[in-house]
């Protein structure tokens, strides 16, 4: 049996907003990481950008800074619940990284992989 029209539409939407409501849940757990992280004094601060800026839209939701080798570095990701979501956020916003957390992704995975970007590159 085929769903008319009107139904898929109906059902991409609901789909859509509880994907986004999903997606704003992670960036909370997100931000609760990057709290831990400044209290430890891992980062030297961070910046949860608000849902629909500019810096949301151009695939930033937060810009983390740390020090490494005493130079203040600045890096901007953005996080999804969503693969599909991912992979085309990857394409859309490259060169701004864009991390993948399904549901049941752990603390200490989230943690390692934003302080992963800060790793200074061979020389």
């Amino acid at each position: 049996m085929r769903t008319s029209r009107r139904c898929r539409r109906f059902i991409k939407r609901r789909a859509m907003n509880y994907g986004s409501a999903l997606g704003w849940v992670l960036e909370d757990e997100v931000e609760t990481y990057l709290r831990e992280l400044l209290a430890d004094n891992t980062i030297a601060s961070y910046v949860r950008h608000q849902h629909h800026s500019v810096d949301d839209c151009a695939g930033r939701d937060f810009t983390v800074e740390k020090r490494v080798r005493n130079v203040l570095v600045n890096i901007s990701f953005g996080v999804t619940i969503s693969a599909i979501s991912c992979t085309q956020s990857r394409e859309l916003h490259w060169p701004i990284p864009q991390f993948w957390f399904p549901v049941w992704t752990d603390k200490k995975t989230i943690k390692a992989t934003i302080l992963a970007l800060f790793k200074p590159l061979p020389v």
